[in-house]
């Protein structure tokens, strides 16, 4: 009975009403302990405590995760508050130029000459601020003891045109033309009045990279995002399961979930593993973002301050991580054939990584590089040109004792190496990224950064 009189004691009592207390305290104890109830009360009790227990502690795991949400939400605010409004940025100088022109899948035949000359023009001046070095390789393939490393093929008779600036005009005389009724779905992808933006961070992710996806936002979140500026960052679904969608949406208030349009576009599109789609979502956000960064659920940034790499990517209009792998092995002929080029005059060059990209919005890039990227991505015998839908298991497995050109297929990566090094040739290293400077690619690691319901 003593819980009694502690509750009791909040109160101010006269003597009266402590003696009337005190009597029915005594009349109890003795009528319990006449009828026997008394031998309950203390198991009784005993649980009551023990449930009391069970909920203070489980108000207390809720309150902690609700403090560690709201401390992200924030976070974010609080950059976003910074930032101004929903980051968007007025219209410059240099969204005014490339939007006033069309693009080469677009436009009258005069107007696409005329953009043509304009485009010959740009690379003519790029040519002569390039001060890199030749980052193609020097040593036969018969001397190279590597069987993947590039080599220069002394059997190949092949070699890229002169002048040349006509290599650029020959990528985008040959480029597939997209059907409108596709263009016009890769427009709707984007709203130009709630998307436009200075910096577009984008991903990419279906169920099963959910959890590495989430370093990625970790590490955005926390280590690049509050140091900058009037940015946006889009999450594509391609395929995530309506818990992880809500997951998202509750708990990444800096995330923009956009579901990819896989119904309305070929039946290609919908099997990931021809990466049609990544193309697809750069060409939707380069012409609303004076920058666009793609990133696989794999990258991890390895800085905090982006100021210098935008600057290098404003010059050169994109910037690309190579690999060590001589590029026609990793390769299927039948897109060499579609591009008007010859294994043995890559043989040179190093394969390009598609993991992460940065695109800087001007005339040169967009339709120079991934118009006829995004044009290979819709061509029957370019980024995916195999009939089967998915594709024989052998086209993936790159894995080899011989150098052998057309061993298997990048898709995605294959073609915007081809571009780049078609366009650029020894002088290619122009668009390469420092390995591991900016980024690093880390597949297969995972963490839960968000909370999930139970």
């Amino acid at each position: 009975m003593k819980w009694i009189t502690r509750a009791l004691s909040v109160r101010h009592w006269n003597t009266d009403d402590l003696k009337q207390v005190q009597d029915t305290k005594m009349g109890m104890s003795k009528y319990l302990r006449k009828t026997g109830v008394r031998l309950f009360i203390k198991p009784f009790l005993l649980l009551m405590t023990l449930f009391a227990f069970y909920l203070s502690l489980r108000s207390q795991i809720t309150a902690q995760i609700s403090s560690e949400v709201e401390r992200l939400r924030a976070q974010v605010n609080s950059i976003q508050t910074k930032n101004g409004e929903l980051f968007h940025i007025p219209d410059t100088v240099e969204s005014e130029e490339v939007n006033s022109l069309p693009n080469i899948q677009h436009g009258t035949g005069t107007q696409r000459n005329h953009l043509e000359k304009t485009l010959v023009n740009i690379y003519k001046s790029k040519l002569k601020d390039i001060k890199v070095p030749p980052s193609t390789a020097k040593l036969s393939c018969d001397d190279e003891e590597s069987i993947d490393r590039p080599c220069v093929d002394t059997r190949c008779k092949a070699d890229f045109l002169q002048p040349q600036e006509e290599n650029l005009v020959d990528v985008l005389r040959r480029q597939y033309p997209i059907p409108e009724k596709y263009m016009r779905v890769i427009e709707k992808m984007v709203d130009p009045r709630r998307d436009k933006t200075r910096i577009s961070f984008v991903t990419a992710a279906s169920a099963n990279h959910f959890y590495e996806c989430q370093v990625l936002m970790k590490n955005l979140i926390e280590n690049v995002f509050p140091s900058l500026s009037q940015f946006r960052f889009y999450v594509y679904d391609l395929g995530l399961t309506p818990e992880q969608v809500l997951t998202l949406k509750k708990h990444c208030p800096v995330c923009i979930l956009r579901k990819f349009p896989f119904s309305e576009l070929p039946p290609v599109f919908s099997n990931l593993k021809s990466y049609t789609w990544k193309p697809t979502i750069i060409q939707a956000h380069l012409p609303v973002s004076k920058y666009v960064f793609w990133m696989d659920a794999s990258v991890r940034f390895l800085v905090r301050n982006l100021t210098g790499i935008l600057e290098t990517v404003r010059n050169r209009g994109m910037m690309i991580s190579p690999s060590h792998v001589s590029t026609p092995l990793h390769t299927d002929p039948k897109m060499y054939d579609y591009f008007g080029v010859e294994p043995c005059q890559m043989s040179r060059f190093r394969e390009m990584e598609g993991t992460f990209l940065i695109f800087h919005n001007d005339v040169f890039t967009q339709n120079a590089i991934v118009l006829p990227w995004l044009a290979c991505a819709f061509a029957p015998n370019c980024m995916y040109p195999f009939k089967e839908i998915p594709a024989s298991s052998s086209h993936y497995s790159c894995k080899t004792t011989q150098r052998k050109y057309g061993t298997c297929h990048r898709f995605d990566q294959a073609a915007l190496s081809t571009i780049l090094i078609k366009i650029f040739a020894d002088d290619v290293g122009y668009v390469l990224l420092k390995k591991n400077t900016i980024n690093v690619n880390k597949r297969g690691e995972k963490i839960k950064f968000f909370p999930e319901d139970k």
